[in-house]
């Protein structure tokens, strides 16, 4: 990926990754194998990379990307 992925939290404490959107067809394809299902390597990439972010990446809260109106 190119740049990196936001993790925004909503005031429910779920988290959601938001990233380039350039790179949203890329981890598709990466994602799945040629019938559509999920590869396990894709998974225990992704299990690997939520426990990076667990263990004190920067979480950006959801209210700090609204703006208040003036």
């Amino acid at each position: 990926m190119k740049e990196a992925v936001q993790i925004i939290v909503t005031p429910l404490g779920e988290r959601l990754a938001v990233l380039p959107e350039e790179d949203y067809p890329m981890l598709l394809a990466a994602s799945e194998d040629e019938d559509g299902d999920v590869k396990l390597e894709f998974l225990k990439e992704l299990r690997q990379r939520r426990q990076k972010i667990a263990e004190g990446e920067p979480v950006i809260a959801m209210d700090a990307l609204r703006i208040s109106p003036a």
